[in-house]
């Protein structure tokens, strides 16, 4: 039932560009620290490419959740133009083209980073400097998604009060996503807020002069605060189980339907084996047989 929502389908498509991040990104900061494997210090094509990997899929994952959170508002709405935009064929084309527009749009990342001896990716673009510290990180990666997830949920929260629809299993299914949309708007919120922080002051003290201790006490400040930044991309299953009654009902099908797999292949298997067996046995028993007639 749940995909035939178009919102759902901009939630489970941030869900795989977040696994994609996850797994592409979170290696590469794995391999180095906990078996000394380090490929950017290798090649420094790798070097760049982590990078920008790495700013496609984070920025990518919770566009697709304000657009899911924007989708809401649409079908809420009282005006039929309005609500024509919240369909499942334009949700189709919206999420190849963000996924495309990031992968353009950070391109310029491939151009300014570059491996720095002994061991480092970064850049020296004055121009770049400035979009990654006062539009990026604050903005784009902090208030942006805040700003545009709180205010729609409540324009949506406005409209779902002012409607008098008459219980159906349509209403059941959006309230359903509407709970999805919201506790994934509250993980946001909760992950982006002390690295948007963060970010802002860096941006704020970027030309300050600063020595050793201050740089190492705001390098650990720095790292602790990116460690519920990482909830943003690893909590959505857990979201969605708790929110929605659908969602764990697919969950437990998947899991049961597994379980029944396994039973059967090991039923096969074991089945295989047995036929096997038998005729093996019947294979070494004719000779046998057949020596003691010619004998008499």
């Amino acid at each position: 039932m749940l995909r035939f929502s178009p919102s759902s389908w901009y939630l489970g498509a941030s869900c795989v560009v977040s696994l994609l991040y996850l797994q592409g990104f979170l290696i590469n900061r794995v391999l180095p620290v906990g078996f000394q494997v380090d490929y950017s210090r290798l090649s420094a094509s790798w070097c760049k490419f982590r990078i920008y990997y790495g700013l496609v899929f984070a920025i990518t994952a919770p566009t697709l959740v304000c657009i899911a959170v924007v989708d809401r508002y649409l079908s809420s709405c009282h005006n039929a133009n309005l609500r024509a935009y919240s369909s499942l064929k334009i949700a189709k084309c919206v999420i190849p083209i963000v996924i495309t527009f990031w992968i353009l749009e950070n391109i310029p990342a491939l151009l300014v980073y570059h491996f720095k001896a002994p061991s480092t990716c970064t850049y020296n673009n004055s121009g770049y400097t400035i979009y990654i510290s006062y539009i990026l990180s604050p903005i784009l990666y902090g208030l942006a998604p805040v700003l545009i997830t709180s205010i729609f949920s409540l324009l949506t929260y406005k409209n779902m009060r002012q409607r008098i629809v008459p219980s159906s299993a349509t209403q059941r299914r959006d309230a359903q996503i509407s709970t999805m949309i919201m506790l994934q708007i509250l993980m946001i919120v909760v992950s982006t807020f002390p690295l948007m922080i963060r970010n802002i002051y860096a941006g704020i003290t970027l030309n300050n002069q600063k020595d050793s201790v201050q740089s190492m006490w705001e390098n650990f400040f720095g790292q602790i605060v990116y460690l519920p930044w990482y909830l943003n991309y690893s909590s959505s299953f857990y979201v969605y189980v708790v929110s929605s009654v659908a969602y764990r009902k697919q969950v437990k099908k998947l899991l049961i339907n597994n379980s029944l797999m396994k039973r059967l292949l090991s039923d096969q298997t074991e089945t295989t084996i047995r036929r096997n067996q038998k005729k093996s046995k019947i294979k070494t028993e004719l000779p046998e047989k057949q020596f003691k007639i010619s004998s008499v």
